[in-house]
């Protein structure tokens, strides 16, 4: 039996020891106090309450739907109102794992490899990341140019390590310090 032990703020502390993060509208919506039974209430609140942390982790940054779930199940216990919230998020547009990927993968400094591990990490699937990649226009030459720029002044092993680190291959690597080289 889902019960209220006490409110302290915006937290509600029930009785089987979950914490919700509930706010002030939620509050007033159910009349929520001490002592209180809320069994037949329990997956609408926690739907609202996992609701508003959703939409405040979203007006924080943008996330992938991987990053909310693995966030809203560390804040509410309720998994099935976790999905509900996921769903009407992605119903109202406010999550894009396609969009964010190739946002991602265009305003970072990386190599391609750094980039799918990076969006690996964030729930990215490997389809996705491959066809971010046939998408994206720029040349990942520029950006290896950009990075080695930064690096230039140090020895050759430091940049081919500094570089590698950044997600780009090797074969490149080599292959922009001989074009320096000659350069110079």
């Amino acid at each position: 039996m889902k019960k209220i032990n006490k409110i302290i703020r915006n937290k509600v502390f029930l009785s089987d020891g979950e914490v919700l993060d509930v706010n002030f509208d939620i509050k007033n919506k159910y009349g929520l106090k001490e002592d209180m039974c809320i069994e037949s209430l329990y997956d609408e609140i926690s739907y609202e309450a996992s609701l508003a942390k959703a939409l405040y982790l979203l007006s924080l940054r943008d996330r992938t739907e991987e990053e909310l779930r693995v966030k809203l199940n560390e804040k509410v216990k309720n998994k099935k109102a976790n999905e509900k919230v996921i769903l009407r998020i992605k119903e109202l547009g406010y999550i894009n794992d396609y969009e964010y990927a190739l946002l991602y993968a265009k305003n970072s400094k990386y190599g391609e490899k750094r980039i799918e591990f990076e969006l690996l990490k964030r729930g990215i699937s490997k389809s996705q990341i491959k066809e971010i990649f046939l998408n994206i226009n720029e040349d990942s030459d520029d950006k290896l140019k950009k990075s080695m720029k930064k690096v230039i002044h140090k020895e050759e092993k430091k940049i081919i390590q500094y570089l590698i680190r950044q997600g780009f291959e090797l074969e490149d690597i080599l292959l922009e310090l001989k074009n320096n080289r000659e350069e110079e």
